[in-house]
């Protein structure tokens, strides 16, 4: 049965194979619905035809007219039903009042009125038609029309000819308890036989035609909610016995302010309908909004599992022909159908250059495209938590026919939506880059442990002198250094430097620098301006950073005492040489500091540590040392704390130092890096 319908599509609508997977069951749907109607079209207009009363229209063509009125303006105020029915499909079936004023007058007429049933179907066919643009729209009201000029007039016209055959008469008066019988007889078989060939079409359709993988619980249970609902919506018919017996008892007056009731309910009826369709739907987002959003927090911080979390629960949430979440890089999260082609690029742009909240009725013209819209959409975008930039967004698209009278507003639910894909993407984001942080602290901290490398791993022990050093770095590397070299000569090559700026770049300069001066001392054993030289033409020939490093060398002849130095840009050091808390000889720069001119020289001088004198070497991380008050610890500082413990060792003095500028610092933030040499020739024997 399949292949003759799609053949018969296929000849209907050319481009039938080219179409979308829903769009064409859709179709397919609404080509059996009609095919299947179309004998019982033939036969009921044949048999109306049959029995119509022309006399009577003439005579009651008035009376008969203001019936057709009643019924059309009855039909205008429909209630509806919205079944879910599994995937991304849904029933929708509606009716109306307008059977109080046809039932009434089918007991007053005769069979003949049923041409108003016929007149009353064509124009809301007409009506419906005039509001739809689609093709799959079109179809959609010639099933209906197929069906309600066919089975649903031949069920009324066995009703009719039953209530006449068991002793019924027109018009109802009501004078004995069995026209009533009779009466209400006639309205249960036409609802029955209604009822009957509805479920018939439906096994045909969704069980044979075009679903053949339904389970059996599936279609009953869906075949038998269209039937409750049909069967309910015939139910108001039965009023329309008692508008058939106030009109033939209490005139035309009494009937019409009957009917003026009846329109009331009508509206209320409409609205109640609209009421619990729409707390469902509410209900509905907000149960599964909340275990999306409990899904979202047990899940995985990278959001890998986020396009599966909202396969599961936003198809549920609401009412949709499609729906896509896509995000601007390019990622769509869901596509529902996914069967059905994606939305069109244009709509993703222009809700990038325009991302707010926008609904478009059915009608009205896009503004991302020329043709007017055909059914109701709503977009909102995805921001971001903290710039509320735009990354992405939801568009979600409604049949306009089937849901028209729906006015829900969907655009709350879908923001709160957003509002949680943008909270995953944050998580997802923060996530990423806390494992950065922690990759780069980690190479950090190996950086730092090959620069802790570089210094001395061991003080040299040198006969007759006691040596101290330490270097606390701000970060995981530092741009401060210090060396101890050993020189062929027997002389000690002392280095103190600080690199300008801090981080990675400063540390790889620190290395550079350190390895050149070493290298050169090793080939200027006495000569520590030349060594400088050498080591500042290096630099400005292997590095382009525009970095500097202040450095401070000196070569200590251990049996003389005797200290050549060259200082560049460095802090100068304190020498006390007579045991008085005052220095007796402060190391000023002799030059600029390395890597800054390639021409430049330096000057050294020579000096004399005597026993028990001391030199004080130092970075500029401890002078400039702050506490929380904004305080520097200061030159003044380090040197009364050096002048009160000359009488120490070169350990403890280094400790009482740095013990003293901790206690300063206090609470404050280490800013820069800390270098502190203690060098003391001890007294002779």
């Amino acid at each position: 049965m399949t292949r003759v319908l799609i053949s018969i599509a296929k000849r209907l609508w050319p481009d039938f194979d080219t179409l979308a997977d829903p769009d064409r069951s859709q179709l397919l749907v609404n080509l059996s619905g009609t095919i299947f109607s179309l004998p019982w079209v033939f036969g009921g207009l044949v048999w109306l035809v049959y029995l119509t009363n022309m006399e009577l229209i003439r005579d009651q063509w008035l009376l008969m007219l203001l019936f057709l009125g009643l019924s059309i303006s009855l039909s205008r105020v429909s209630f509806f039903q919205v079944i879910k029915m599994g995937g991304e499909k849904y029933s929708h079936n509606s009716s109306n009042l307008s059977d109080i004023a046809l039932v009434a007058s089918y007991f007053i007429f005769g069979p003949t009125s049923v041409w108003l049933y016929v007149l009353t179907t064509l124009v809301h066919f007409a009506s419906s038609w005039y509001r739809s643009d689609s093709r799959i729209q079109h179809w959609s009201w010639i099933r209906n029309l197929a069906y309600n000029l066919g089975i649903t007039t031949i069920a009324i016209l066995i009703g009719l000819k039953i209530y006449t055959f068991v002793g019924g008469h027109y018009p109802l008066t009501g004078d004995h308890l069995f026209d009533l019988i009779y009466a209400f007889s006639a309205v249960l078989v036409y609802w029955s036989i209604d009822g009957l060939l509805i479920l018939i079409w439906w096994y045909s359709v969704y069980r044979f035609v075009l679903l053949p993988e339904f389970q059996d619980k599936v279609f009953f249970g869906l075949a038998w909610q269209s039937f409750i609902f049909l069967m309910t919506a015939h139910i108001p018919g039965v009023f329309g016995i008692l508008g058939a017996i106030i009109y033939t008892r209490m005139g035309l007056l009494l009937y019409l302010f009957f009917i003026s009731g009846v329109f009331l309910v009508s509206v209320l009826t409409k609205r109640l309908s609209e009421a619990v369709i729409l707390s469902q739907q509410k209900t509905g987002e907000l149960d599964h909004l909340e275990q999306l959003g409990r899904a979202i927090i047990a899940a995985p911080a990278d959001a890998s599992t986020l396009p599966q979390l909202l396969v599961d629960y936003v198809p549920r949430m609401m009412i949709y022909q499609q729906l896509e979440i896509r995000l601007f890089e390019g990622q769509t999260l869901l596509q529902l159908p996914e069967d059905r082609p994606p939305l069109s690029e244009s709509i993703w742009v222009w809700l990038q250059e325009n991302p707010h909240s926008q609904e478009y009725p059915v009608g009205e013209p896009l503004p991302w495209e020329i043709e007017t819209n055909h059914y109701y959409i709503v977009l909102t975008p995805i921001l971001s938590t903290d710039e509320q930039e735009p990354l992405g967004g939801i568009c979600l698209v409604q049949s306009g026919y089937q849901f028209a009278d729906i006015s829900t507003n969907l655009r709350p639910a879908l923001q709160v939506l957003a509002a949680q894909i943008a909270t995953a993407l944050n998580a997802a984001e923060v996530f990423n880059q806390t494992l950065e942080h922690q990759k780069v602290a980690q190479e950090l901290a190996f950086a730092g442990k090959i620069q802790q490398s570089f210094l001395p791993n061991k003080i040299p022990q040198t006969e007759g002198w006691q040596l101290a050093a330490k270097l606390l770095p701000a970060r995981e590397t530092s741009g401060d250094f210090y060396d101890l070299i050993p020189l062929p000569n027997g002389s000690l090559g002392i280095v103190v430097a600080d690199v300008t700026d801090k981080g990675v770049g400063s540390a790889l300069f620190m290395a550079l620098s350190r390895t050149l001066i070493r290298s050169h001392a090793i080939q200027y054993p006495s000569d520590p301006a030349r060594v400088l030289t050498a080591a500042n033409q290096r630099i400005l020939m292997d590095a382009h950073s525009g970095l500097f490093v202040t450095t401070f060398y000196g070569i200590l002849n251990p049996v003389s005492g005797e200290l050549i130095y060259a200082n560049a840009g460095h802090n100068p050091p304190y020498l006390f040489n007579s045991g008085n808390a005052i220095p007796s000889r402060i190391l000023k720069a002799t030059g600029v500091p390395l890597g800054l001119f390639e021409d430049k020289a330096w000057n050294q001088y020579a000096i004399e540590i005597k026993p028990k004198g001391i030199l004080v070497l130092y970075s500029d991380g401890i002078t400039e040392a702050q506490n929380p008050a904004g305080e520097f610890f200061g030159e003044e500082r380090l040197l009364r704390l050096a002048g009160a413990n000359l009488d120490r060792s070169a350990e403890d003095m280094q400790e009482a130092i740095v013990l003293a500028l901790k206690e300063f610092v206090g609470k404050a933030p280490q800013s820069d890096d800390l270098t502190l040499v203690v060098l003391i020739r001890e007294p002779q024997a």
